[in-house]
Parts: structure tokens; sequence; C-alpha cells
């Protein structure tokens, strides 16, 4: 156990004593060990790996060296970007005990060990940086956060930027990937949309309900493939910068759809001058349990923006009070917050911001492909990008949603939660 930074002291730790399952604190630290070493690894995969340790440990009587500690952040980078809570529930689902020890404080005290920080016990608005080099999060800084679904533990926390609707109702998403907080909002509404015939005279009214969550920010998260960022740009190329943070990272469509496959099949092969044949709802690069929402939620959300505001345009309802829409400042009704402004709109075409002061909007992508070159995206800023408004009593009507940009485009993402 001292290998896990395990402190034994008091633990009976004879093997007859020890139960996976238990709820001492001897068989919660096993069970730490045993979620530890088997990961995302395959069997075979785990059974070399404690050959290489049981080796080591013949050998040297521990097990140490260049390959333990490059291993030893390895796990720890896995663990790190696991939710425990979730572990927790899955342990417990199994029903092989009545109740599971506190396997989370030997997995945490893992963590603070390799990377050479303090484990969390209370809230604490003091940051804590990563300091070992070998970590995939060197040198990025966390703080003591309790998060509603289990203990206090090391969070990315960002302050409610001023951009966000103070009297909007948000709530907190942690993206357990690099364990990144972001403000999402509920809204919830009736309306009435509209169908328009085409071929024939009038509209059809329709009582519809609206009810999403989406993300109040766009998605700052650094998309790897072997290791490799792949598809992932910062503003001005630079990731930590304040700017950065607050318009978060722009992404080529085959980044946007995970077309590697690294969290799902559904993009898989997705990209430029290539047509794939992606199924809805498409995770993407979001965070567990969200997607990118598609030409039909775009439209809705829309439409729905456009009965909030009447016959005013509904952009002003997507946008962030701080900015101006062609027919007036933003009202941020449905806690979108869009973010535009000439440096950070958040658009880019072949690596370089396309600042025109007439048109400023925000871009987001859609997972719907147009053509082999062309995806689908969204802009919100001075006008609504791709939307084709149509004069109807009390709304605004949409025609089928996105509008297309080259797959070669830097372009934002929010992600909405699955149902």
């Amino acid at each position: 156990m001292t290998a896990f930074h395990i402190d034994t002291t008091g633990m009976k730790t004879e093997s007859e004593d020890l139960d996976v399952f238990g709820s001492s604190d001897a068989d919660a630290a096993l069970l730490a060990i045993s979620i530890l070493l088997q990961g995302n690894r395959t069997e075979a995969e785990m059974m070399a790996l404690l050959t290489e340790i049981s080796n080591g440990i013949a050998e040297k009587g521990e097990w140490i060296g260049e390959r333990a500690d490059s291993m030893m952040v390895s796990i720890a980078d896995w663990a790190f970007t696991q939710n425990l809570s979730k572990i927790r529930k899955n342990v417990e689902g199994w029903k092989l005990s009545e109740s599971v020890g506190n396997f989370e404080k030997y997995i945490n005290h893992f963590i603070a060990s390799i990377y050479e920080i303090e484990a969390c016990s209370d809230e604490s608005s003091e940051s804590q940086t990563v300091a070992n080099p070998r970590s995939l999060f060197h040198g990025k800084s966390y703080q003591c956060y309790q998060v509603p679904e289990g203990n206090v533990t090391w969070v990315d926390v960002r302050p409610k930027s001023e951009y966000l609707n103070p009297d909007v109702g948000y709530e907190t998403l942690i993206d357990w990937r690099d364990r990144r907080m972001y403000y999402v909002h509920h809204e919830r509404g009736s309306y009435f949309s509209y169908d328009v015939d085409e071929t024939a005279p009038g509209v059809t009214i329709i009582p519809t309900t609206y009810d999403e969550t989406y993300m109040a920010e766009n998605l700052d998260f650094e998309y790897r493939v072997d290791g490799e960022v792949y598809g992932t740009f910062c503003h001005a190329g630079n990731c930590d910068s304040e700017e950065s943070k607050l318009v978060g990272r722009h992404y080529s469509w085959a980044a946007a759809m995970d077309s590697a496959g690294v969290y799902s099949d559904n993009g898989s092969g997705c990209g430029f001058k290539r047509v794939c044949s992606a199924s809805i709802p498409l995770r993407g690069i979001c965070p567990e349990g969200w997607h990118l929402p598609d030409s039909k939620e775009w439209t809705n959300l829309i439409n729905y923006a456009g009965y909030k505001m009447g016959k005013e345009d509904p952009t002003r309802a997507l946008l962030s009070k701080k900015f101006e829409a062609m027919t007036g400042k933003g009202t941020d009704l449905l806690g979108f917050s869009t973010i535009v402004t000439a440096e950070w709109f958040g658009f880019y075409i072949m690596g370089h911001y396309s600042v025109n002061k007439q048109t400023e909007y925000a871009a987001f992508w859609s997972p719907d492909e147009i053509s082999d070159e062309k995806a689908g995206m969204v802009g919100v800023g001075k006008y609504v990008y791709g939307y084709d408004a149509v004069a109807a009593p009390d709304a605004y009507i949409s025609k089928p949603l996105p509008y297309g940009s080259m797959k070669s485009s830097q372009i934002n993402i929010r992600c909405f939660k699955d149902k």
C-alpha cells in the first residue's frame, strides 16, 4: 500500500482480514488501489501492470525507478479525471455489501502526493498548482470546492463572468475531464411556434413547451488525440490569458465532432473533405451527459427567443446585456449570455479573426453536415447568422438552420444537456 502513498498505521492489513467491499479503512484502501490499477485498462493490460509491479517489488523491495514514476503519474492523471461519486454509485449498485468504505479519501491522497499539492478537506479560495512536471495538468491551478454530488475536491473554479445575466438563475457543471467548472442555465416555458407551408398561404400555430439546459459559457476544453492537442485554438495563441478563459477555445469541426472517437463513436471519421453519417444526438467533445445542439435545437431556441421578444429581434434574448444587436441592446432573457466583441467574437477563418464591426457575431458549431467541406454553424451578435426570419403574429419564424461554414474554420462550442 505504501507504493500508493497510503499510511497503514493502525490498519489491519493481513490478507485474511481484507475485503475490497468491506467498510474498514484497510478495506477502503484496498478498493482505492483496485480502482487505480484497473483504470480504463483491459484485463490483459491490468495483469501486465500487476506483473510489472510485483517483479519490481521482488527485485528491489519496492516499485521505484523512472518507469514506476511515469506510471504513477499516468495513474494519477486518470484518477484526476474521474467523478468519484459516479464510481461510488457503480460500486454500491453491485449490492455486494451493506456499505462501501471511504475509498475516495485514499484516491485523493494518492493524487495529492503525486501532484505535490495539498489534499482537500474544506472549501478554500486559495489556489493550488500541480507541481509534477510529468502530469498532463502540470501548471494548472485548482481550488478546493464542494461539488453538488460529492465531497470537497479540486475544481478549476471560475468566477461568475460579468457577462452573465444577474437576473437569471444559473447552476454549475463540472467537466471531470479537466475539472473545469461552467455556469449553465435551465430554461423552461410555453410558447407558440409556427409552421409555414410554402406551398399554401397562411401558418399553423402550434402550442409548444421549451425545456432545455444549456451552457451559458463557451467550451474551454483541450481536445487531445493520442496525447497531442488536436483542432483546438486559443485567443491570440495564449490559452492561459484572461481573454481566452473568457471566450473559451475555438475548434475545427473535426475536433468538435470528436472525429478520433475519444469519447464516443458517433462522430468518428467526420472532418474536412470527408462525408460522414453521424447520428443525433452527438456528444462530440462535450462533457459526459451533454451534446452538440443540432439544427432543430438551434431553431427551437431561436423561435423561443423570438416569441419571448415579441416581434423584436430574437438575437437580443440570446445576447449578453453588455453587447448590441442590430435592433438594440442584448436583453439576455434566456441566460444564454453570448459574448461578442471586435476582438473576441469567437469566429476564426483559417486561423485569423474576421473583424467586421457591422456584422460582429459569435459563432457556434452544429453537428449538421452540409457537404464534404461545409458543416453547420449558427452566429449570434448583430444578427443571427443563418437565421431567416419571416414576419408572423407575435413571433419570428425560422427556416432550417444552420448556416454553412468551412469545416476548417475555428469556431466556439456551446453544449446542451442530454434528456
